[in-house]
C-alpha cells in the first residue's frame, strides 16, 4: 500500500477529470511530507484506490507544510472522485482545493 495526498483539481464541468497527484513521506499524524506531483487523470487515481492506495486531500498548514484532511473514495460504480471525512460521511473539501 502506497500513500498519495491531492493539492490541486482540474474541472470538467463540475467533474474532476484531473488532479495534481503527489507521492506522500508521513511526517506525524496529520502531517505529510510531498514529493513534487505529477498532473494524473482521475481514472487513474480511482484505479490506485481501487488497488488498495490511500490518498487524501491536503491542504495547506504551516509555511511550506501540508496537513491531511479527508480521504479520497470513489463513487459506488464510477471512477468519479469523492473526499469522505474520517466519520464516514461525504465532504466538499476534494472540490474546495485550488483549481489549475
Amino acid at each position: 500500500m502506497s500513500y498519495f495526498a491531492i493539492t490541486q483539481i482540474h474541472l470538467n464541468g463540475e467533474r474532476i477529470d484531473r488532479v495534481k497527484l503527489h507521492q506522500v513521506e508521513l511526517l506525524g499524524t496529520n502531517e505529510f511530507g510531498l514529493d513534487e506531483g505529477t498532473d494524473t487523470p482521475a481514472s487513474e487515481v480511482a484505479s490506485m484506490i481501487k488497488g488498495a492506495d490511500r490518498v487524501f486531500v491536503a491542504v495547506p498548514g504551516a509555511p511550506g507544510e501540508y496537513v491531511k484532511a479527508d480521504e479520497v473514495t470513489c463513487a459506488e460504480g464510477s471512477d468519479d472522485l469523492l473526499s469522505v471525512a474520517i466519520i464516514g460521511r461525504s465532504s466538499t473539501r476534494l472540490h474546495e482545493l485550488p483549481r489549475y
